[in-house]
């Protein structure tokens, strides 16, 4: 069953209909061939778990969405940390954006 899927990374955001019954390595190539992921790029998973690559066959998408229709993307070879330790200036979730400087003077 396909579902209006709400992906976002960093600010970066799209909406996809995606299949809820697929594996997080088939939503990858789908993601990959319309150029919103590439290799460096992880699954987020219950908030804050970054799914490794090796372990996204045991996992199906209606798992990682819990109920929801928001599937989190995380890129660690960014040049900025995220809010999920990794890198993104922006960190952006309906009304509310962040934006995340550290103080790095004297």
């Amino acid at each position: 069953m396909k579902k209006l899927i709400q992906i976002i990374k960093g600010i970066d955001q799209k909406v996809l209909p995606l299949d809820l019954d697929c594996s997080l390595v088939q939503v990858r190539k789908e993601l990959t061939e319309k150029g919103i992921m590439r290799d460096s790029v992880l699954f987020c998973y219950d908030g804050s778990a970054k799914i490794d690559k090796t372990d996204e066959h045991d996992f199906k998408l209606s798992v990682v969405l819990k109920g929801r229709n928001k599937l989190i993307l995380t890129d660690i070879e960014s040049k900025r940390p995220d809010l999920l330790g990794d890198h993104v200036d922006w960190l952006r979730d309906r009304h509310l954006a962040v934006q995340v400087r550290l103080n790095m003077v004297g």
